[in-house]
């Protein structure tokens, strides 16, 4: 008896030490995605925060977010084509102009339609999208 419950406490201290070992790795793994996206951030100008201002990133998203709810701003279509600006374009999401220098994301939205996007502007909108309709499934 006194050895199955050795074994028992064993397996237990196995479980909490391994639950232990796979959250360090997942913070480990996170800040190594953080340091990435930042590297390209400073190697590749069009992976900046095109369309918005490091300071505007968080009225940026809620401004996503608030449009979203409202309808305001449809969730993000399944068609993407990426190209170079053109210089008549707006960005949907941030309204500003997209330069010929910069990527332009024309996406097809579900009514046929299609509108254009930068593409830091983009991704915010894809992740909200994605974000609503997982929180409409629950």
């Amino acid at each position: 008896m006194h050895m199955h419950s050795a074994i028992a406490d064993f397996a237990l201290d196995m479980i909490v030490q391994s639950r232990s070992l796979v959250e360090s790795n997942q913070r480990i793994l996170y800040a190594t995605r953080h340091r990435i996206a930042a590297s390209h951030r400073r190697l590749n100008p069009a992976f900046t925060l095109a369309g918005a201002s490091n300071g505007d990133y968080h009225s940026l998203l809620t401004s996503i977010r608030a449009r979203l709810a409202s309808g305001d701003l449809a969730p993000v279509g399944q068609k993407v084509f990426a190209g170079n600006g053109n210089s008549n374009s707006s960005c949907v999401v941030c309204y500003a102009r997209i330069d010929p220098t910069e990527v332009e994301y024309e996406i097809t939205l579900g009514n046929g339609g299609t509108v254009v996007s930068h593409l830091h502007c983009y991704s915010l909108w894809r992740c909200e999208s994605a974000r609503q309709k997982g929180s409409e499934n629950n």
